[in-house]
């Protein structure tokens, strides 16, 4: 599991990189994306996972819904 939430955040135009990226594509990588951090949602939890669909059900039944 990998939190991207801060890919387009940089310092001194330092190239972003993320352990990630030497795992993507592998069976069991989950990725999860932060709106809220990229785009000034300050105080709002908006994100997005990407995910191997024979891995959603187990995560379906970790999350919650507000």
């Amino acid at each position: 599991m990998f939190d991207e939430a801060y890919e387009y955040c940089t310092y001194n135009k330092v190239k972003y990189f993320s352990l990630g990226q030497l795992f993507s594509g592998k069976p069991n990588t989950i990725f999860l994306y932060s709106l809220s951090k990229i785009y000034g949602f300050s105080g709002l939890c908006i994100g997005y996972i990407l995910i191997f669909k024979r891995l959603l059900a187990g995560v379906k039944k970790l999350s919650t819904q507000f």
